[in-house]
């Protein structure tokens, strides 16, 4: 499965933001074969009925968090050292590696951790986040595991974290 297909399933996007990611897709396949396979267009309409779905199953959540934690954070273990962890963005480059840790903080209060399963298999245990005073959150996962992060210094390229 693709970059594209998992960022659409997972559909929390709203209907124009994901019919904008399918547009140029949609003209390519136009262009290219000049008329619509019936399995991409059965496909597309899954897509978009789920994600219509999705959407109207949360308009009663609301989004109380303009926070800059809120991002999907990798864990830089190149820049950690004893006193802090580094988290960098998704859409930092980083160099190669087996297998990265990371945590997909969510306005709505929910927390994803990424973590590193057996035979380096990617593991998903959500959960929930809150502040609890400046530069200062809890996460409480679905496995019973807290975490707390205490930001050193925030900015949308990096995130330092006081090691506990």
């Amino acid at each position: 499965m693709c970059f594209l297909e998992k960022k659409l399933l997972n559909c929390k996007a709203n209907l124009s933001v994901v019919l904008k990611l399918l547009y140029p897709s949609i003209i390519c396949m136009l262009v290219i074969s000049n008329r619509l396979l019936k399995g991409s267009v059965v496909w597309l309409l899954v897509l978009i009925i789920s994600c219509k779905t999705s959407n109207s199953q949360n308009q009663g959540q609301v989004n109380t968090s303009n926070d800059k934690i809120c991002n999907f954070w990798y864990h830089s273990f190149e820049e950690t050292n004893e006193n802090v962890k580094v988290y960098r963005p998704s859409t930092y480059n980083f160099p190669r590696a087996r297998a990265r840790e990371g945590l997909e903080i969510k306005p709505n209060g929910e927390v994803i951790a990424h973590r590193i399963g057996m035979a380096d298999e990617p593991v998903q245990i959500a959960g929930k986040w809150k502040k609890i005073r400046e530069n200062y959150y809890e996460i409480f996962l679905q496995n019973q595991e807290k975490i707390i992060l205490e930001i050193q210094n925030l900015s949308a390229e990096k995130m330092i974290v006081k090691n506990q």
